[in-house]
């Protein structure tokens, strides 16, 4: 990860001045995230971070570049994953891509994102409310979407409070009866050094 100075920097020397109008969320997150963390540990940190900085309110903003979002200080799921993504790419170059998905029960729906590293995707929950990763049995790794559908045991295990209008839980947006979209609608970002969505978008 870079050191706070050389984030600092880099968000100084930025032509966009929107990038030096939000450099305390840069420095915020990678406070948050530690230097010393391994990648795991510090994107755990993160998912924790964005979903304490953006408490969800009754309606959604619809503002979709991540410093609008973390400006208004509020959030959705689509909205914690997007700077989840924005700040797992700008700060640790790890590319992610957020997945839509659909619960058994035809009404809920709720966004995840899947991040790229070790040559593998692993699926994080970064709402506030909902915040999880779920792991293999064996070697603990963080679960892919495609893993966790393969089994929603782990799921299910979790035994989260929420729970969906038919009365199953986190797990019905895995289990046979639920979907995954992955043509979710591109956000610009062309304020960005980089885009977040790269690896997705080209995947």
């Amino acid at each position: 990860m870079r050191s706070l100075y050389e984030i600092s920097e880099w968000v100084r020397t930025e032509p966009n001045p929107t990038f030096r109008r939000n450099k305390r969320y840069f420095l915020h997150a990678a406070k948050a995230i530690g230097r010393n963390s391994t990648t795991e540990e510090g994107l755990l940190r993160l998912m924790i971070w964005v979903g304490t900085l953006l408490p969800t309110k009754e309606k959604h903003s619809r503002l979709q570049h991540p410093l609008d979002i973390l400006s208004d200080g509020s959030g959705w799921c689509d909205q914690h994953c997007a700077v989840f993504n924005y700040m797992a790419w700008n700060l640790l170059d790890i590319g992610g891509r957020p997945l839509a998905i659909y619960h058994t029960d035809g009404v809920n729906g709720h966004t995840v994102t899947e991040v790229l590293y070790g040559e593998t995707w692993h699926l994080f929950d970064a709402h506030g409310d909902h915040q999880a990763v779920y792991r293999h049995s064996a070697d603990r790794h963080i679960l892919s979407y495609d893993e966790i559908v393969a089994n929603p045991a782990c799921v299910i295990a979790e035994n989260h409070w929420w729970r969906g209008n038919n009365g199953v839980g986190k797990e019905g947006f895995y289990i046979e009866g639920s979907r995954a979209c992955r043509s979710y609608p591109a956000v610009s970002l062309t304020n960005s050094m980089k885009s977040p969505w790269k690896s997705w978008l080209t995947s």
